[in-house]
């Protein structure tokens, strides 16, 4: 049996970071104390936004007993996601707040932006719950093309290198908007990005109104498609 309890992902994310940062400064040439932060932000990050992917796309499938005899509002399971994204949120928090000692741009405008990111990814999983869920009940292979999409993004988003390692296609990553979620929560490292914040305020609308138009016009066939 496990010891730690919860506090195993804690623990276990600052392992994976301290591992990642050891190895990659002397991999990318940087000091520890400038790529230690960086990469801390990323994997947290991603460890969140890939958190709230998965889930979404599992959102009715993994509720469908609850879904098929109950009377609950479909709606609510999206909100229950969202919420169970909020409390591994809270996990990871400790490990944040520890790097917060030791970025470069630490203030109240860049901490507050990193706060706005983490929320940002909470609200973006809502949407994505919205849109995913019901999509991929209808077409169950869907959720393990995006998963397995995940694996690939991981190495894509600049997760634990600088996109001036591209060299003259450091202007790719700009396209990648799973990036920018992660550059918003690094601004005590980097300082704000504003256009990765405006990128990530602009995802968020978006979602939650591809999520609102798909799951209206899907709601109808929930239970028939979580039941087939």
């Amino acid at each position: 049996r496990v010891g730690f309890g919860l506090l195993y992902v804690t623990l276990s994310t600052a392992v994976w970071i301290l591992g990642l940062g050891m190895i990659g400064s002397a991999m990318f040439q940087r000091s520890l104390s400038d790529y230690l932060p960086y990469v801390a932000f990323g994997i947290i990050s991603w460890q969140i936004l890939a958190n709230a992917i998965v889930s979404a796309a599992q959102t009715y499938i993994t509720s469908s007993g609850l879904a098929l005899n109950t009377n609950v509002p479909k709606a609510s399971f999206a909100m229950s996601h969202m919420l169970t994204a909020s409390a591994a949120t809270l996990y990871r928090l400790p490990a944040i707040i520890v790097v917060l000692f030791f970025s470069e741009h630490v203030n109240i405008a860049t901490v507050a932006v990193s706060f706005f990111g983490l929320v940002a990814m909470l609200i973006f999983g809502f949407g994505l719950s919205l849109a995913l869920g019901p999509l991929c009940a209808r077409f169950r292979d869907l959720r393990e093309l995006i998963e397995v999409s995940l694996q690939l993004l991981f190495f894509a988003s600049a997760t634990f290198w600088h996109p001036e390692t591209l060299g003259e296609w450091a202007y790719l990553i700009e396209f990648n908007p799973l990036f920018h979620f992660l550059q918003v929560v690094r601004a005590p490292a980097i300082g704000v990005d504003f256009l990765s914040l405006g990128v990530v305020t602009g995802m968020i609308m978006a979602t939650i109104a591809a999520g609102i138009a798909i799951f209206s016009f899907t709601y109808r066939r929930l239970v028939f498609w979580i039941s087939s």
